[in-house]
């Protein structure tokens, strides 16, 4: 699981250095960089409750489960949507303290930031599964969607670039 975690979080990046070279992706590294900073409280709700999670789950208290999560799961995302809307009105000059090279991964870094928003909305469904005792199903849902990166990164990239490297992480987060 982790391996392939690992995997589909790299993807783009090795992708689009393979097809492009280093001047596209030097700048879209640091466009990823940005946009994993925003699951900064989703991270932190995934630690604080998950001790709770697996015990609710084990006795089988799923009303009281969804009871526990539903506020902090809302909160993370609001408190994720400030920080992004920032990010995307101020992308040109964040990316411009790095060099004017940079800025042209600002298109890239709205679609990451979108699909940033997208696994925060969502929660933590996948850490749910595993305190489910569900990690096979995690395991082969995780497997499918690094398929679907290896696979849409080069049908997009050689398009789209590193935007297109961004949409196929933005597929793969839904």
């Amino acid at each position: 699981v982790a391996a392939t975690q690992m995997l589909n979080r790299k993807t783009d990046i090795i992708v689009l250095g393979f097809l492009v070279g280093d001047e596209i992706t030097g700048p879209y590294v640091l466009a990823t960089r940005i946009a994993d900073i925003m699951t900064f409280a989703l991270t932190a709700l995934i630690i604080a409750y998950s001790a709770q999670i697996s015990a609710l789950f084990s006795k089988g208290r799923i009303g009281q489960l969804q009871a526990l999560i539903r506020l902090p799961t809302r909160a993370v995302f609001l408190v994720t949507l400030a920080p992004v809307v920032i990010i995307y009105a101020f992308s040109p000059d964040i990316l411009g303290w790095f060099g004017a090279g940079y800025t042209a991964a600002e298109p890239a870094l709205n679609v990451l930031l979108a699909a940033q928003l997208v696994n925060v909305f969502f929660g933590i469904n996948g850490m749910m599964l595993v305190l489910a005792g569900e990690e096979g199903w995690y395991g082969k849902l995780l497997m499918f969607g690094a398929v679907l990166n290896v696979v849409l990164n080069f049908l997009l990239i050689p398009r789209f670039g590193m935007v297109g490297a961004a949409c196929a992480t933005l597929a793969v987060t839904v």
